[in-house]
């Protein structure tokens, strides 16, 4: 369930289940673990956003109108150090007890920006001294209402910008389309089912300050609010990109993958008229009402098909992800491999629901797992018989040059070739996710 944090009419609150970079005002820089370690009470700091997981934090509901922030990378917990009360003790990292020094409450500091205030204390998240620079310690101080003690909740989640997208309204599961596909100016942008056809995919490109053009591949041309209306109900329609403010979209998280997309003329949010969940029914602007007919959600054109076989292959190596000699047996080791194009190197993908996946190696019909449902930090991986649970569950993350990261459901760990090796038989393992090249993996098709 998301929960959302203070009135549900301020749709740039954070919501519990998504990750969020958190940037200090004073700085711009992000709140992150030193050094990508996992280990317990490793320090916390400022740092220029490097997007990777140690940057990532997931908001949990503590009750009480508390939170827990969790680190992508470890699975940790934010927290004093030593449920200490003193100004400057230190904030660190540290496996979740669920006591009052790992509860923070959010308080609105105005301008998009929070005040992260600690429950044991009462006591405020800040950069040490107010300082810009890179590495400064963050710990907590009485809150002095300044701006390195405000912090910003930053989707970890938003799409690419160069990228094709299927837009999925939540309320139907269908795509933003064109109607018709017509290439000319001024058709009308309807929903319709998903297609793998230029007519669905709309690439995201960067109109500045926060601001999105979405540019419908078949034509070329961009979603716009119909005459620069900003009434309830106008048109959304395709036309040539004039980079005005009626084509310029905001995307303000709406929980679980999902995002309000806001017309910067009008202040107003893309909606399927009537919550209709029926081809071909008009898309238009309303003011948001925050339904899921309101919602949409950024699907990779570039992911790979379900019900297809591909080989895997490591970025890092070249070689491809196989069962170890052809076995069939359940618990059989998986590796990488020179590809030899034979059924123990080739996977299909299956869906699992929630936008995760099943991979079934073709020799033996068993699933890729991580052994036993383990959560440590290298627990093997394996084939088993598909016991469509989470630990058999990927999700699969753009990693950029098509390009995946393999999430593991049940532990947010990724799949990854052990130490980096290159040679074959090199053993392939669950880890933190370093968003190095022996964690990406291109699914090309058999």
């Amino acid at each position: 369930m998301t929960t959302t944090i203070s009135t549900a009419t301020q749709s740039n609150y954070p919501t519990t289940g998504t990750y969020y970079y958190l940037i200090a005002k004073h700085s711009g820089k992000a709140l992150a673990v030193d050094g990508a370690q996992t280990k317990d009470g490793a320090n916390v700091l400022q740092w220029p956003n490097q997007k990777a997981a140690h940057f990532q934090w997931k908001l949990e509901d503590a009750g009480n109108g508390y939170f827990y922030l969790i680190a992508k990378h470890s699975g940790k917990a934010l927290a004093v150090d030593g449920a200490q009360t003193k100004d400057g003790a230190n904030v660190l990292q540290w496996p979740n007890q669920q006591a009052d020094h790992f509860k923070w409450k959010l308080e609105d500091a105005g301008d998009g920006y929070f005040y992260l205030i600690a429950k044991h204390s009462g006591k405020a998240l800040a950069v040490d001294g107010a300082q810009t620079k890179d590495g400064a310690n963050v710990l907590q101080w009485p809150n002095q209402q300044v701006d390195h003690f405000k912090w910003k909740f930053e989707s970890a989640t938003l799409p690419a910008v160069g990228k094709d997208y299927y837009l999925i309204a939540k309320h139907s599961g269908k795509a933003l389309n064109v109607k018709d596909s017509s290439t000319a100016d001024g058709a009308n942008a309807i929903q319709y089912q998903k297609e793998d056809s230029d007519n669905s995919k709309w690439k995201l490109e960067d109109a500045g300050n926060g601001y999105y053009y979405l540019i419908a591949k078949h034509s070329g041309k961009a979603l716009a609010v119909n005459g620069q209306s900003t009434a309830d109900g106008a048109n959304a329609v395709q036309w040539p990109n004039q980079q005005a403010d009626h084509f310029k979209w905001k995307l303000e998280d709406a929980g679980n993958g999902y995002f309000y997309l806001i017309a910067k003329h009008s202040g107003k949010a893309l909606a399927v008229d009537g919550q209709s969940t029926a081809n071909g029914t008009n898309v238009v602007q309303w003011a948001n009402q925050q339904a899921d007919h309101f919602k949409w959600k950024f699907e990779l054109a570039t992911l790979p098909a379900v019900g297809k076989d591909y080989y895997l292959i490591a970025k890092h190596s070249g070689k491809a992800l196989a069962v170890d000699g052809a076995q069939t047996k359940d618990g059989a080791n998986v590796l990488q491999w020179p590809n030899q194009q034979v059924d123990h190197f080739k996977w299909k993908l299956e869906d699992a629901g929630d936008d995760y996946f099943y991979l079934i190696a073709k020799h033996s019909g068993k699933a890729l797992a991580v052994d036993g449902a383990q959560t440590k930090d290298g627990a093997n991986v394996l084939q088993w018989p598909n016991q469509q649970a989470d630990h058999f569950k990927w999700k699969l993350e753009d990693a950029g040059d098509d390009y995946f990261y393999l999430i593991a459901k049940h532990s947010g760990k990724a799949l990854a070739v052990d130490g980096a090796q290159t040679k074959d038989g090199a053993n392939v393992l669950q880890w933190p996710n370093q968003q190095a090249d022996h964690f990406k993996w291109k699914f090309e098709a058999v």
